[in-house]
C-alpha cells in the first residue's frame, strides 16, 4: 500500500514539473485503488488536487470527474457521485466512447439511489444507440445494467432473464473474464430466488473459468458461494450430505483465502456460523480464534466479526454471549470514532499548515472547501454508525421475540402430541373389532337363556366403555382405579374368548393403591397384546400374570403370559400399541422409555414385558 501511494505521489510531482496531462498508468493506479474493497481516504483529496492543476487537459479532467463519481458511489455518497459523473459527461461530449462509459456509471448511481426513472432513461438511450450501431458489446452491457436495475426494484425474474441473455452474448464472444463475473452474479440471483441447485450450476461455471484464468481469489469466492448454496439446501431439506458439502467448500475457500491476508475471509466467517448451528462449538471456537488473530489490528473487520457473533448468539438463545459481543462491538465502534476524530484533527492541522505555506486566496479557498467536505464525510460516517447501532438493537429485539415465539410453538406442539396420544389410546382400546366380538359373546349368552349372566356381561361391558372414555380426559388416576379398569377389561376379554385363559393380578403389599397416582391405562396395551397375540392362538389353557412392585418413586410393571411367544412386527408401517406406550413414557420426561423390555420366555413360547414408571415428586 505504501509503495503504491509513493508511486502516485511521484507521478503527480512529475506531471506538475513537466506540465503533462494525466498519464494512463496513473489513471489506472487510481482506478485500482478506488475499486478495492476499502478505498483509501486520501483518494478524494488527490483527485481534487489533480483537478486544480492548470496543465490538466479537458479529456483528463473528465476522466478525473469519472473517477470521483465512481469513488463517491462506492462509499454511498450518491449525490456527490451523480454530480461528478454529470460533469464528466459534459466534458466528454465529443468523445462518444468515454461518454458511454460514464453514462453507464451514472445509470448505476441513479439505480443505487433508487432514481429508477432516470436510470431507465439513460439505459434506453444507450440501448437505442447500440442497436443502431449494431454494437453487440454495448447491447450486452446495457442489458447487464438493466438486470441490476430490476434486481434493485425487487424483480429477480426479470434480472435473471436479462443476465442469461447477456451470458449467451459473452459466450459467443468468448470473453471469459466477463463471463466469470456474470456466472457469479447469476448464481447470486438464483440463490436469492431460492433456486439453490441452479445457483450452484452457475457458481461451478464461474469456478471453472476462474481456475482457467488462475485467479485464486475468484476461485476462493466461488468455493464460498457454492458452500452458501449447499448450506441453504440443507436448511430446505435437512439432508446431512448437503451440510457436509457446505463445510467442505467453505474449508477450500478458507485455504485459498489465507494466501491473501489483507482480504476479509468471508468463508471463515460462514464456517464458524455453520459449526455453531450444528452444535460443534469446539470447531467453531477454533476457527473463531483464527479469525480474531488474523484481524486483531483491523477494527473494521473486528466490528463485523463481533456483529456476526452477536447474531449467532441470539439465534442460539445465548443472551450472555450476545451481550458480551454487544459490549465488544460498542468498544470497537468507539475506537473507530476516536480514530476518525484524530484523522479529522490531523487533516485540520494539515490544512492549517497549507494556509501558512500558501498565500494566494485561491489556495485558501480550496483548503476551506476541502475542510468542509472532510467534515461532512466524518459526520456522515458518524451518522452511519448510529444507524448501525440502532439496527443491532432492533435485531436483538427481533431475536428475543423469535425465541419466545419458538418456545410457545414448542409447548403447543407437545400439548398437541399429548392430545393425539389420548385419541390413539382410545382408538386402540375401543377398536370396532373388539367391540363387535364382545357384543357377539353377549348375544350368544342370550341364547343360553340365562338373563342374570347376560345382564352381568352387559353391566361389565358398559362400565368398561364408560371408564375408558372417562380416563382418557385425565392426566392421572389412582393405581386402584387403573387396576380396577384393567381387571374389568380382562374379564370382558374372558367373556369374549369363553374363559379360554385364567389370570392373576399381583400387587406388592407395601403399595398404597389409592394414594399412588399414575397416567391412565399404561398396562392395558401390554395385556391386550398378551391376549390378542399370545393367548388367543395357543391350544392349551392360557395364563396371564400381571405384577406391580414399588421401590421409592418407581413402580415396576411386569406382564407375563404362556402364549405362543413374542414375534416382532416392526417395519409393517403401522403404529402398534407398544409404540404408543413408549411415546407416552417419553413425553413424561423421566427417561422411562429406556427401561421398556419385551422378550420371549422360552423356545416353547411365552412372553414377558416389563417397564419402570417414575412417579411425580408430589405423589
Amino acid at each position: 500500500m505504501k509503495t503504491r501511494i509513493l508511486i502516485i505521489l511521484l507521478s503527480l510531482n512529475t506531471l506538475a514539473l513537466f506540465g503533462q496531462s494525466l498519464s494512463n498508468e496513473l489513471y489506472h493506479q487510481l482506478f485500482d485503488e478506488i475499486s478495492s474493497r476499502n478505498p483509501p481516504t486520501y483518494i478524494s483529496q488527490k483527485l481534487d488536487s489533480l483537478l486544480n492543476m492548470e496543465t490538466m487537459s479537458t479529456f483528463d479532467r473528465a476522466r478525473i470527474y469519472n473517477l470521483k463519481g465512481v469513488y463517491h458511489d462506492l462509499i454511498h455518497e450518491r449525490t456527490l457521485a451523480i454530480t461528478s459523473l454529470q460533469k464528466a459527461i459534459v466534458l466528454f461530449e465529443e468523445n462518444n466512447k468515454w461518454k458511454t462509459k460514464v453514462q453507464l456509471n451514472l445509470s448505476a448511481a441513479y439505480t443505487e439511489s433508487h432514481q429508477f426513472t432516470k436510470a431507465t432513461s439513460i439505459l434506453m438511450e444507450l440501448g437505442k444507440t447500440a442497436k443502431e450501431n449494431r454494437d453487440v458489446s454495448l447491447q450486452a452491457k446495457v442489458k447487464e445494467y438493466f438486470a441490476n436495475l430490476y434486481f434493485k426494484q425487487g424483480d429477480i425474474n426479470k434480472a435473471l432473464n436479462e443476465l442469461e441473455e447477456v451470458a449467451l452474448t459473452y459466450e459467443a464472444l468468448k470473453d471469459t473474464v466477463i463471463l466469470s463475473r456474470l456466472y457469479n452474479n447469476l448464481g447470486v440471483l438464483y440463490k436469492n430466488n431460492e433456486a439453490y441447485s441452479k445457483a450452484i450450476e452457475y457458481n461451478v461455471k464461474s469456478l471453472n473459468l476462474s481456475k482457467a484464468m488462475k485467479d485464486t481469489l475468484a476461485v476462493s469466492q466461488s468455493y464460498n458461494n457454492i458452500g452458501l448454496n449447499y448450506e441453504r439446501l440443507f436448511y430446505k431439506t435437512d439432508s446431512v450430505p448437503y451440510m457436509q458439502q457446505s463445510i467442505a467448500f467453505f474449508k477450500e475457500a478458507i485455504k485459498l483465502k489465507r494466501q491473501f491476508p489483507v482480504a476479509w475471509n468471508t468463508a471463515l466467517h460462514n464456517l464458524i456460523r455453520v459449526y455453531r448451528l450444528i452444535g460443534e462449538y469446539d470447531k467453531a471456537n477454533q476457527y473463531s480464534l483464527e479469525l480474531s488473530e488474523s484481524k486483531r489490528g483491523d477494527y473494521k473487520e473486528e466490528e463485523q466479526m463481533y456483529r456476526s457473533k452477536m447474531l449467532f448468539a441470539l439465534n442460539r438463545g445465548n443472551s450472555r454471549e450476545a451481550f458480551y459481543c454487544l459490549f465488544k462491538l460498542d468498544s470497537i465502534q468507539k475506537i473507530i470514532r476516536d480514530l476518525q476524530t484524530h484523522d479529522f484533527e490531523q487533516m485540520l492541522q494539515n490544512q492549517s499548515d497549507l494556509f501558512e505555506s500558501k498565500k494566494s486566496e485561491k489556495e485558501k479557498a480550496l483548503a476551506l472547501t476541502e475542510e468542509h467536505n472532510l467534515r461532512l464525510m466524518v459526520e456522515n460516517k458518524h451518522n452511519r454508525l448510529q444507524i448501525i447501532f440502532l439496527s443491532i438493537l432492533v435485531i436483538i429485539l427481533m431475536g428475543l421475540f423469535g425465541f419466545v415465539y419458538y418456545h410457545k410453538n414448542l409447548i403447543h406442539k407437545n400439548e398437541q402430541e399429548k392430545k393425539d396420544l389420548k385419541l390413539t389410546i382410545l382408538r386402540s382400546q375401543m377398536n370396532p373389532h373388539f367391540i363387535f366380538n364382545v357384543l357377539t359373546a353377549i348375544q350368544n349368552s342370550l341364547l343360553d337363556d340365562d338373563p342374570l349372566k347376560t345382564a352381568g356381561y352387559i353391566a361389565r361391558f358398559s362400565n368398561l366403555v364408560r371408564k375408558n372414555f372417562d380416563f382418557t380426559d385425565k392426566e392421572s388416576i389412582s393405581l386402584d382405579d387403573d387396576l380396577g379398569a384393567l381387571t374389568n377389561y380382562i374379564e370382558t376379554q374372558k367373556i369374549r374368548f369363553g374363559n379360554k385363559f385364567d389370570y392373576h393380578v399381583e400387587v406388592e403389599s407395601n403399595i398404597q393403591l389409592k394414594d399412588v397416582h399414575v397416567p391412565p391405562m399404561m398396562l392395558q396395551p401390554l395385556v391386550e397384546n398378551a391376549i390378542e397375540h399370545g393367548l388367543k392362538k395357543c391350544k392349551h389353557k392360557g395364563y396371564l400374570h400381571v405384577q406391580v412392585q414399588q421401590a421409592g418413586r418407581q413402580l415396576f410393571f411386569i406382564v407375563t403370559d404362556n402364549g405362543v411367544g413374542y414375534i416382532s412386527k416392526h417395519g409393517d408401517g403401522k403404529q402398534h400399541a407398544l409404540d404408543v406406550l413408549k411415546a407416552r413414557l417419553t413425553l413424561l420426561g423421566y427417561g422411562d422409555e429406556k427401561t421398556f423390555v419385551i422378550r420371549r420366555v422360552s423356545r416353547d413360547g411365552g412372553t414377558e414385558v416389563k417397564f419402570t414408571l417414575t412417579l411425580k415428586k408430589d405423589v
